[in-house]
């Protein structure tokens, strides 16, 4: 998700519905450069750059990579890990989170698959962070983390460690 912009909240997802309380689960992706241009979103709640969540919606993110501003709206941000953002506002102390580097990023391109990606460039903390065949609870529902195939329907060679984000490379 790059390059999205929102009037309220969730520049790349708006997860929240007309109650505000919708629930949404991310896990194996890139955001970069996502804005909410009205920060302030539902009753005075920052709308987030690249996650909206409404004033009690909730959102479960692992293995991601957050370039610019995440969420920042009323509702709950469960953070369970492996993401690797700008700052510590992104994430939430979780494990293998990192809270730097996240900019390291190639431009959006055709890398081969169905649609644009964003390569990690050498010295992202994102390549190869997340342990072999880990898997995380995200909304009371067992993920495992290393893809066998990445965005572009490329494989994950490695059987001992994968990327956060949509890209599988080891740049």
């Amino acid at each position: 998700f790059s390059g999205n912009t929102a009037e309220a909240h969730g520049g790349a997802i708006d997860s929240s519905d007309a109650g505000g309380k919708g629930t949404l689960s991310v896990s194996t992706s890139t955001f970069s450069d996502n804005r909410a241009n009205n920060i302030y979103g539902v009753h005075g709640a920052p709308g987030g750059g690249a996650i909206g969540t409404g004033s009690h919606g909730t959102v479960w993110v692992a293995a991601d990579i957050f370039n610019g501003t995440c969420h920042r709206a009323g509702g709950t941000w469960n953070d369970e890990g492996y993401n690797v953002g700008n700052n510590a506002t992104c994430l939430r102390g979780a494990r293998g989170d990192v809270d730097f580097g996240a900019s390291r990023l190639g431009p959006l391109a055709y890398h081969g698959g169905p649609s644009e990606t964003m390569l990690p460039l050498k010295g992202n903390p994102a390549i190869g962070i997340i342990p072999y065949k880990t898997t995380v609870m995200l909304d009371r529902r067992s993920v495992k983390l290393c893809p066998t195939a990445d965005q572009r329907g490329a494989r994950n060679g490695s059987r001992r460690h994968c990327n956060a984000g949509a890209v599988q490379s080891s740049a």
